[in-house]
């Protein structure tokens, strides 16, 4: 699996979860993802939404490479794969998290 910014193997980090050592962007699974937020008490299905974002190129989806779709989740940008998953940029993640858990 390859970084759809640069290109270079995606390392495991945690379940679910890989990041690029280069551009520090990393992939969560669809699932992984749902668990992350769930956590922190929210129901992704009910709470989170992805808006569409029409002014950025797609990016391919590290696991089937079709193109994945630009959209934010609380504000932040984000690409979707809706099989497979969401590649965060580095800190978007982070951003994503204190999201939640200001609201």
């Amino acid at each position: 699996m390859s970084c759809p910014v640069c290109a270079l193997p995606l390392a495991d980090t945690d379940p679910g979860q890989r990041g690029c050592a280069k551009c520090r962007g990393a992939w969560i699974t669809n699932e992984a993802f749902e668990k992350f937020v769930h956590t922190a008490g929210y129901d992704p299905k009910r709470d989170l939404v992805m808006a569409a974002v029409t002014s950025r190129d797609s990016r391919a989806c590290p696991e089937c490479a079709q193109p994945m779709q630009p959209g934010t989740v609380l504000d932040v940008l984000v690409d979707h794969c809706p099989a497979h998953g969401l590649w965060t940029d580095a800190g978007e993640l982070s951003r994503i998290v204190l999201a939640i858990r200001r609201r």
